[in-house]
Formats: C-alpha cells, sequence, structure tokens
C-alpha cells in the first residue's frame, strides 16, 4: 500500500510548457455539478439530483509571489492553456521506502480577475490571478483521471465517458 504524504513541489505552465509562469501557489479548480430538485409522487422528500457532466463555474487560482510579465499575459482577455506539473510524495508501507508519483493538470483558461498586488520594500507583491476553467485533464503518473471540456461536452472519469449517451441523442 501506497500512503499519499505531501506535494513536494509544483510549477505552472503557460505557452505549451515553454515558460514559467512565476513562483507562488496553486488552489485547482472544485469540481460541482449542476443540480435541480426532484421531488413529487414515489420520492419521499426531494432530491438534489445532479445532472451528469454538467459542472458549475470552476475557477482557479495562482498566487505570485512578485509581479512577472509571463503571468499577467495570462490576464489578456482571451483562452490560455496553462500546466501545472506537480510531484507527490508517498510512503510505500511494504519495502519503508517513500516514493514520488508526477500529477499534471492541463488546463484551458480564461482570466476573472487579476490582482495586481503591492509594492513594497523587502515584501512580496501578492499577485493573484483568478482563472475561469473551461476545460481540465488530470493526469497522475500517466494515467487521465479526470478530463472535463465544458465545450465540447467531454466529462470523462477513468476513461468512462458519461456524456457519451447525451452526445448520440443530440446527434453528435
Amino acid at each position: 500500500m501506497k500512503l499519499p504524504q505531501v506535494i513536494q513541489d509544483a510549477r505552472v505552465y503557460f505557452d505549451g510548457d515553454n515558460v514559467v509562469v512565476g513562483q507562488g501557489s496553486v488552489a485547482l479548480p472544485s469540481l460541482q455539478a449542476m443540480s435541480e430538485t426532484v421531488k413529487g409522487a414515489g420520492i419521499a422528500g426531494e432530491i438534489e439530483m445532479p445532472l451528469v457532466g454538467q459542472y458549475q463555474s470552476m475557477t482557479t487560482k495562482l498566487d505570485f509571489t512578485t509581479i512577472s510579465s509571463d503571468a499577467m499575459k495570462l490576464s489578456s482577455p482571451s483562452a490560455h492553456d496553462i500546466v501545472v506539473r506537480g510531484s507527490q510524495q508517498l510512503f510505500n508501507t511494504s519495502s519503508g521506502v517513500s516514493e514520488s508519483e508526477a500529477v499534471t493538470a492541463f488546463m484551458k483558461v480564461m482570466c476573472k480577475q487579476s490582482e495586481l498586488g503591492k509594492l513594497e520594500k523587502g515584501s512580496g507583491s501578492d499577485t493573484s490571478i483568478e482563472l475561469e476553467v473551461l476545460s481540465i485533464r488530470l493526469v497522475i503518473n500517466n494515467e487521465e483521471i479526470v478530463n472535463i471540456d465544458k465545450c465540447n461536452y467531454v466529462c470523462e472519469f477513468g476513461g468512462v465517458d458519461y456524456m457519451a449517451q447525451l452526445k448520440r441523442n443530440l446527434g453528435m
């Protein structure tokens, strides 16, 4: 068995994996399904039923130590591709050795809000950018775990396409 321990490090890349966006931290998006309340005959009460493959607004937030020109490019009013590459440490209980595995999030994003931060002697700028996530693919050790693309009706978890029937119903 492998026990997850800690994120060892992460980097955010912009423009096809060539440019490191800056130093700081990343808050990955929450996956919150859209839902509708179902009630009526045959149901004891109400059920807040999730709509398969339909998600509320997904946002990611990048917090930077300082202002960088590459980070500010994400503030332009167009879609951008970013890649978050991380390494997480696990403890192998059989061997007694710590191991690491790759965690990668590929996202297509658009800027919602930019906080330029402050300029103060001897301190970081507290710059941040909040981005709307149009699509996200989460890959752990080369295995695709999540693939959501709102604009193209994609909702896959562990290789299962939960939008397949809906797309057939729509003639897609």
